[in-house]
Formats: C-alpha cells, sequence, structure tokens
C-alpha cells in the first residue's frame, strides 16, 4: 500500500469542517434572519460550528497559525468600544442586535481562515443562494416608495444582499469560461435594478471591473483606469451620472435629498472620529449622538460603515479592517480566489453607501469570502513566488 501524498491527510478534513457550516450558513441566514428569534439561532449555530472546527483541528494535528486569528483584534476593538462607551445615551433600537451581527460576523471569518472551504465551492454557494433569494424576492413583488424590497430588508440592503452573488456568478462565468452562470446571474441583476440602488450598483461594478482586470498587465489596469476617470471628470455631467447610476426612475429632488443628508452625516462621522481617534464614542452609539448634536439634530446613522468604525470604535479599530481588506485583496488571484477577491472588493464599496456589517443576513458571504482569502493569502519568503492555481481568470 503506497502512502498518500503529502498534505492530503489534513486538507480533506479541513475542507470538510468548513464546508459544514459556510456553506449552510450562506444559504441559510438571510432567510432564517427574517424570522422571531432567528438572529439568535444563527448566532448559536455559527459559534457551535467555530467550537466544532477548533476540535476538529486538535483532534486532527491541523496547524493553527498567527493568520488564523486575524479577526481577534478587530473583534477586541469593537467589544471594547461597546462594552465602555464615551457617551451613554439611549438608542432607538437595542444596541445587542447590531454587536450580535457584527461579532458573528467575525466568527465566521475566523471560522472560515481556520478551516477554508474550496473558493469555487464557496464562489459558487454564494451564486445559487443569491440568485434564488432574488428569484424570491421577484415573486413577492414587495415595493417600498415605489423600489423594491423584501427578506426584511430595505431596499439599499436587498441591492447589495444582490449585488454580491451577481459577481460571484459573472465570476464564475468567467473562471469557468461557463457562460451558464449568467443564468442565475440574471435574478440578482434585476433586484439590483429594481431596488434602485447607487451603492449596490456602483458595488456590482466595481466587482465586475476586478474580475475583467484580473490578469491583465500593470499598464493595460492604469489605461482603463485614466479612461474611465478621463470619461467622469472631462465629459459634461459625466460626474452625476456615475453618481447617480442605478438611480433609475427616483426623482432628482429625492436623490439631492438623500445626498446633502448623507454628505452632512459623513462629515459629523469624520469630525467625531478625530475628536476621539482612539476607542471611539462607542459602538452604535452614532446615531443618538447625532441627535443630540447642534450639527445635526436628528437621529441618523453614518450610512458608511468605514466612518461607522472610525467614529463609534475608534481610527485603530478601522485600521485593523481596512488592513484585513488589503490583506486579503493586495494580490491577485486566480480561479475561485479571484472570484472570491472580486465579491470582497464589491462589498467593500458598498460599505461605503451602507452600514452593512451588522447585518449578518447581509454580511455572511463577505466574511466567509475574506476569510478564505486570509487562509490562502501568499507566503513570500526567502523572494518566493506566490502559489499559482489551475484555474484560468477573466481573458
Amino acid at each position: 500500500m503506497t502512502a498518500p501524498p503529502a498534505g492530503r491527510g489534513s486538507a480533506r478534513p479541513r475542507e470538510g469542517a468548513a464546508a459544514a457550516y459556510v456553506l449552510f450558513l450562506v444559504a441559510a441566514v438571510p432567510p432564517v434572519s427574517t424570522l422571531r428569534h432567528g438572529q439568535t439561532a444563527v448566532l448559536a449555530a455559527l459559534f457551535l460550528s467555530v467550537f466544532a472546527v477548533v476540535v476538529r483541528a486538535i483532534v486532527r494535528g491541523l496547524p493553527l497559525r498567527a493568520r488564523h486569528f486575524a479577526a481577534l483584534p478587530l473583534l477586541g476593538a469593537v467589544l471594547l468600544s461597546y462594552s465602555a462607551p464615551v457617551v451613554s445615551l439611549v438608542t432607538a433600537t437595542s444596541r445587542h442586535a447590531d454587536l450580535a451581527g457584527l461579532v458573528g460576523g467575525l466568527a465566521l471569518l475566523a471560522a472560515a481562515t481556520a478551516a477554508p472551504p474550496s473558493a469555487r465551492r464557496l464562489a459558487r454557494t454564494i451564486g445559487l443562494a443569491g440568485a434564488a433569494e432574488a428569484a424570491a424576492v421577484i415573486f413577492r413583488d414587495d415595493h417600498a416608495g415605489g423600489r423594491l424590497d423584501g427578506l426584511g430588508l430595505n431596499p439599499n440592503y436587498l441591492g447589495l444582499l444582490a449585488a454580491v452573488p451577481l459577481v460571484a456568478c459573472v465570476g464564475l462565468a468567467c473562471v469557468r469560461r461557463a457562460p451558464v452562470w449568467l443564468l442565475p446571474a440574471a435574478p440578482c441583476l434585476a433586484v439590483v435594478v429594481a431596488t434602485q440602488s447607487r451603492g449596490a450598483f456602483l458595488a456590482a461594478a466595481a466587482g465586475v471591473a476586478v474580475l475583467l482586470l484580473s490578469g491583465r498587465s500593470l499598464r493595460t489596469r492604469m489605461l482603463v483606469t485614466a479612461g474611465i476617470a478621463a470619461v467622469v471628470l472631462l465629459l459634461p455631467g459625466g460626474f452625476g451620472a456615475v453618481e447617480n447610476s442605478g438611480a433609475s426612475d427616483r426623482a432628482a429632488a429625492e436623490l439631492s435629498y438623500n445626498d446633502a443628508v448623507r454628505e452632512h452625516a459623513a462629515r459629523f462621522a469624520l469630525d467625531v472620529a478625530l475628536a476621539h481617534p482612539v476607542r471611539g464614542i462607542g459602538y452604535d452609539m452614532f446615531a443618538p449622538y447625532a441627535a443630540a448634536s447642534p450639527k445635526i439634530g436628528i437621529y441618523i446613522n453614518t450610512h458608511n460603515d468605514y466612518l461607522r468604525l472610525g467614529a463609534e470604535a475608534g481610527l485603530p479599530c478601522l485600521t485593523l479592517l481596512l488592513g484585513l481588506l488589503v490583506w486579503a485583496c493586495k494580490d491577485p488571484r486566480t480561479g475561485g480566489l479571484a472570484v472570491l477577491r472580486a465579491l470582497v472588493v464589491a462589498y467593500s464599496v458598498g460599505l461605503v453607501f451602507a452600514n452593512a456589517l451588522s447585518n449578518l443576513a447581509v454580511s455572511a458571504p463577505f466574511w466567509a469570502a475574506l476569510g478564505c482569502l486570509i487562509s490562502h493569502a501568499p507566503l513570500r519568503r526567502s523572494g518566493a513566488p506566490p502559489l499559482k492555481h489551475k484555474e484560468q481568470t477573466c481573458r
């Protein structure tokens, strides 16, 4: 009997352990989280899954490295700001809900990093689950103010929920050279259009752009970027066209008012972050703090998760999140990892327009993909080139 190839004995249980929870959570979180006590049930299942992964790793002797604990510093910063807020104000909703969503996402990140699933399998699950959810939303055809909503999500969150699997399906069509994957992309695109969410549209466009430019030379990427910038900045109305992309037939007055409110909130959030740079004012405290401030005077969130972390949890916490994103996305990837990279970029763009990190229904695919990318981040020692994969990128 011949010995199995080196590393095969540890790779299979690691992938199998991850598939049991990552694929289930990505498919089940959005519908389950709309039920009463659904978030509690999802978090309980998530932490039990993480515990099972750790126990399995110990029993099987799988090595745990520093990257497997990448989520701990960010988790510590969030918990510190939550437990010891600088300001003490009454929030309109329970602070526990947002904290539970973010902590659950970080747990999913930790589990996917410690026991990464197959990148292509994860991308397929995200794409197919998202297409099924999009089809269900289209079938129900619920609208709020002329914009599609559903799954207990407002149009902006629903648009971002559909933008991520849209990028996954387009990526699989490119990587596998299988146009059939554009079929499940169709309902996702229909939802993004029907929600009339500009943030979701720009997030999807950013993810697809990363896919199309993946594997291109630096010169080509620079030329394409310069061409887009020239169109936006030089053509009459170019910037406004990009800014209002995906808004469909929403009234100009509504868009102008929303932009003014968001800009005002963003400026105030930046001021708060600079005034409390170390640990912020306390996680989930920005809305009541804005309402009590004479500069704002209304109960409003930042509508930008980067500004939210900076204002509520401090600039070190924001730096930790940005560090994870750079770590996961800075290196070119191929195959399924290239799809996950584009997916993470799309969601990262969406965070500029929404506070979606604390909503586990929307963020679960993002955290799973981010953990998988960090786990497979190339290790360069003594000038060794990054590992190559057999799958092809878009050409």
